[in-house]
């Protein structure tokens, strides 16, 4: 991934001034830094997307990142906006997000079929979903989705 996402934005911040933020703070605190572009994170359909809560320094290679990400975290800087301390991090890829949402989505979808009384627990280490201690939910390694299981089998995700 060739980008360092900043995560936590107060939602009053707009977007053009996000972007001037970012380059003004790497511009000055790491000089030697220089991402080719800066953007934000958006959410929704085309037609009516809202401002997510992080922005992006876009890198031409990984190794940019990992230097990046090492003097930033060898220092004592922090980017502070209006109060709020971001958090700088590698940005998650496409497919890391994709297979967050879908294990987001079975708990969602699994507790809507077993009822309110069943115990729905989502665990990330293992990538899987529990119902009443068995198992519901699994992602394989670089399975983008996953799949239901035992009584839960007849379920999918959209």
């Amino acid at each position: 991934n060739r980008q360092v996402a900043f995560l936590g934005w107060p939602n009053e911040v707009e977007a053009h001034k996000r972007l001037e933020l970012l380059e003004a703070f790497v511009k000055n605190s790491l000089p030697t830094c220089r991402p080719l572009s800066f953007s934000n994170e958006y959410k929704g359909p085309y037609t009516n997307r809202t401002l997510g809560k992080a922005a992006y320094a876009n890198f031409s290679t990984a190794d940019e990142v990992r230097e990046f990400l090492e003097r930033f975290n060898s220092s004592d800087l922090e980017l502070e906006v209006r109060g709020t301390k971001l958090k700088v991090v590698q940005a998650r890829t496409k497919l890391r997000k994709s297979r967050n949402w879908a294990l987001k989505k079975a708990v969602e979808l699994l507790k809507a079929a077993a009822g309110e009384t069943a115990n729905t627990e989502l665990k990330w280490e293992e990538r899987a979903v529990t119902v009443d201690n068995e198992l519901a939910f699994k992602q394989l390694p670089g399975e983008p989705k996953g799949s239901f299981q035992n009584k839960f089998s007849h379920l999918a995700l959209p």
